[in-house]
């Protein structure tokens, strides 16, 4: 059976510049990850299974205490003006999320069961609405802040909304769950909108000509509110060969990015030292 565990998030690592290369913030983190093992342990039931963070640091420093680094990659598509027609899709609202975030955690679950003859252990974080809402706070707060006509949210959030949907054909949906990330003053980072979650109900692996279709029309939604926000581009972090299909529908010569020095996905496992660790969906929702 698919079991609910605890996974706890390291969202912020600092050590002040006189202090560095002293050995400090070393022996933090191993102090923090043997924490992390035993905190909550039991409660409602649940073991603590992992940690994750997220390395801007290369991945080395944090596999040395434990945390090893995986899969950290995206496509990378520009921003684009809206074409006059939205081709059926539809724009989400946060009211839309309840249902749709416990549509996904049903297929994740589905998905994880048919998986359990796997030789490694499977994990996944939850994509549900608790963690799309810490995303959409933050995203509000900022969009406020920067943006905000008298301290309501500006026109481009109110009208490009938290996502978009699309009918693959009958009886079958497709959706994508976004946030808009502005960079801080003097960044060299562009600000992006980072799909959070991509979800293709039935979706087996394969690139059927509705799904990829399904997909581009998804990506190039986000194409436009990104435009809307006057930021620079569309992030999906660890695309499928079906999201990946659906964005060279798009721009042909897009490739996978490698990240290497930031925003690397790194877990460290709890329950069973050495044992080899599949990370489902690991998508923008889980960063912290």
């Amino acid at each position: 059976e698919v079991e609910d565990v605890w996974a706890h998030g390291v969202a912020s690592v600092f050590c002040p510049a006189p202090f560095r290369r002293k050995g400090y913030a070393g022996r933090m983190m191993e102090e923090v990850g043997r924490r992390l093992a035993g905190w909550q342990n039991g409660m409602d039931g649940k073991r603590v299974a992992c940690s994750v963070l997220y390395s801007d640091i290369g991945p080395t420093f944090y596999a040395r205490r434990g945390w090893k680094a995986r899969e950290s990659t995206h496509v990378a598509l520009p921003a684009a003006k809206a074409a006059d027609e939205d081709d059926g899709v539809k724009t989400l609202t946060s009211a839309d999320l309840d249902e749709l975030c416990a549509a996904d955690e049903r297929l994740l679950r589905a998905r994880m069961q048919r998986m359990r003859g796997s030789a490694k252990a499977v994990v996944a974080l939850l994509p549900d609405r608790a963690t799309m809402d810490w995303h959409h706070a933050r995203e509000d707060f900022v969009a406020t802040e920067l943006h905000g006509e008298q301290g309501h949210l500006p026109a481009f959030m109110r009208e490009g909304g938290r996502g978009a949907l699309v009918q693959v054909r009958d009886g079958v949906r497709a959706w994508c769950v976004w946030t808009r990330v502005w960079t801080a003053a003097g960044e060299e980072k562009a600000d992006t909108l980072h799909v959070l979650r991509m979800v293709v109900e039935g979706d087996d692996g394969t690139e059927g000509e509705d799904e990829v279709r399904a997909v581009a029309k998804l990506l190039d939604m986000a194409r436009r509110r990104a435009h809307d926000a006057d930021m620079a581009e569309v992030h999906v972090w660890n695309p499928s060969r079906l999201v990946l299909a659906g964005a060279r529908r798009l721009m042909p010569a897009c490739d996978l990015v490698v990240r290497e020095k930031e925003s690397i996905a790194s877990m460290r496992w709890y329950l069973a030292e050495g044992e080899e660790v599949e990370w489902l969906c690991n998508e923008k929702f889980g960063w912290c």
